[in-house]
């Protein structure tokens, strides 16, 4: 082999070993391939397109697993916001029932306070049940 000359590695399909041959032009010293007149071997062909099947397969694959990453990703997002919301409405259920019970209690010891509640619930309850709960009589 010549000074400058460099060979190409070519891959064979049935077997899958290396044969060395010489380019016909030596490589740039950027270290750039040349690519020697091998297209027309019929076998260089098959394993070129072989390999890029492969890839394609191999990168589908990739795909498919990071769309499933993404999938539980999306799943496990939607579970902690469903969580954070049901603990917003349990607290605000939690803070109507305690200022209820401190006003109840206060109204136990307050007239006015007493007649000023249950005037704001004549005026604020609409639904026959809710009135009921609070001997309130119906809406005509």
């Amino acid at each position: 082999m010549a000074l400058g000359e460099r060979t190409a590695t070519k891959w064979w399909p049935l077997g899958q070993f290396l044969e060395e041959k010489p380019v016909s032009a030596p490589l740039p010293l950027l270290g750039l391939r040349v690519c020697a007149d091998l297209t027309t071997d019929d076998s260089l062909n098959t394993t070129v397109q072989t390999t890029m099947v492969n890839t394609m397969s191999k990168t589908n694959e990739k795909l498919a697993k990071l769309e499933e990453q993404r999938a539980r990703i999306n799943a496990e997002i939607q579970r902690v916001r469903a969580r954070e919301q049901q603990q917003i409405r349990k607290d605000e259920t939690r803070r109507k029932v305690l200022i209820g019970a401190m006003l109840i209690g206060k109204a136990h010891t307050d007239s006015d306070l007493k007649a000023r509640l249950v005037q704001e619930l004549d005026e604020y309850l609409e639904r026959p049940h809710d009135r009921a709960l609070f001997g309130l009589p119906a809406l005509r």
